[in-house]
């Protein structure tokens, strides 16, 4: 008896339209690579856009130049309510130490500029006798930075800060 189920077991999978399973691995067509090939290069650019997206102003300011190498900092503070400016140099080492310190842990994700600010400050970090990075900071929100020795698409980049910064250390220069 257990012969005729082997026999019948054998006939039911010779039938039409129906496969053996014989564990045997099929090649990928050309097709099915190619697509694999196309879904990875998706994957890898999604990745890498993201990354490159968040940065930190180490990353993009104070990495880039030795802080003994900084002679001066002039700040512009300006309020879109009024037409003033308030324009500040700082030449004491210690005093733009601690403007460079504050900055030190601003974390960054790359963002459109705001337009919706109570004050901005127009920050000129200067080497030697040129100018090195041009930054805009609105408010404690967003900030543009611009370094002028690159010449490349990161030179230049729109910012929303997403950790807290504490804005005293420009502030109090102002007082």
């Amino acid at each position: 008896m257990a012969e005729m189920e082997r026999v019948k077991g054998a006939d039911h999978a010779d039938k039409p339209g129906q496969r053996k399973n014989s564990g045997r691995w099929k090649k990928p067509t050309l097709a099915q690579i190619c697509l694999i090939v196309f879904l990875l290069g998706i994957a890898v650019f999604w990745v890498g856009s993201v990354i490159q997206m968040f940065s930190s102003f180490e990353e993009r300011v104070s990495g880039r130049i030795n802080l003994q190498d900084i002679t001066s900092i002039e700040i512009i503070r300006s309020m879109p309510s009024t037409t003033d400016e308030v324009k500040v140099t700082v030449t004491d080492p210690a005093k733009i130490a601690d403007i460079m310190n504050a900055f030190a842990d601003v974390k960054l994700m790359s963002s459109s500029f705001s337009h919706d600010f109570n004050r901005s400050y127009w920050i000129s970090i200067i080497v030697g006798k040129s100018l090195r990075f041009g930054i805009r900071l609105d408010d404690q929100k967003y900030i543009y930075i611009n370094d002028l020795a690159r010449k490349d698409k990161y030179s230049s980049g729109s910012f929303k800060i997403i950790n807290h910064y504490d804005m005293r250390s420009i502030d109090r220069l102002f007082e």
